[in-house]
C-alpha cells in the first residue's frame, strides 16, 4: 500500500533490531524516518471500541515479564490500526493520541487475556475517535 504512493517503506516487523521497539514499518523521508506500528483488531467492528494498550504482562517464553504497551512507546510516530473485519485502516499519530487519551479519566480500562500474555489498556469508542480525529491527526482508508 505505502509503496503504491511512491514512499520508501521498509517492513521491519521480523527484524530483531526493531521488534523490541514495536516498529513494524519504517518510511524513509528526506527529513528522517517515520516509525509505524501496525495493529490488527478483529473486535473493533463488533464492539465499536479501539483498544489502546498500556501494559503487556508475559508469563511464558520472555525474559521481561512486564513492558510498556504500544500506547506508551515513545519511538512510534504512527499507529496503523486495521479493522480486519471491515478492512478499514485508521492512521493515528501516536503522540497526539497519547495526549488525548491521558487528558481525562473518561475511558474504561480493561485487562485482555491472550495465550501467553495479558494486556491492560483503554477502550476508546470509535465514535469518540471520529469526533476528535482532527485534533489527534487521524485518517481512515478503506483497504478492502
Amino acid at each position: 500500500y505505502l509503496l503504491s504512493y511512491g514512499l520508501d517503506a521498509v517492513l521491519v516487523a521480523d527484524d530483531p533490531n526493531f521488534y523490541a521497539d514495536g516498529i513494524d514499518i519504517i518510511i524513509r523521508e528526506p527529513g528522517g524516518e517515520v516509525n509505524i506500528d501496525v495493529k490488527a483488531d478483529k473486535a473493533l467492528s463488533k464492539t465499536g471500541n479501539f483498544f489502546f494498550e498500556l501494559i503487556e504482562i508475559f508469563w511464558k517464553h520472555r525474559s521481561e515479564n512486564i513492558k510498556n504497551g504500544w500506547l506508551l512507546n515513545g519511538k512510534l510516530d504512527y499507529i496503523y490500526y486495521v479493522d480486519v473485519v471491515d478492512w478499514v485502516l485508521y492512521i493515528i499519530k501516536s503522540e497526539e493520541m497519547y495526549s488525548y487519551v491521558y487528558s481525562g479519566d473518561k475511558f474504561k480500562c480493561r485487562l485482555i487475556p491472550h495465550e501467553n500474555y495479558k494486556t491492560i489498556g483503554f477502550l476508546v469508542p470509535l465514535e469518540e475517535v471520529n469526533s476528535i480525529y482532527k485534533k489527534v491527526g487521524y485518517n481512515t482508508i478503506v483497504i478492502k
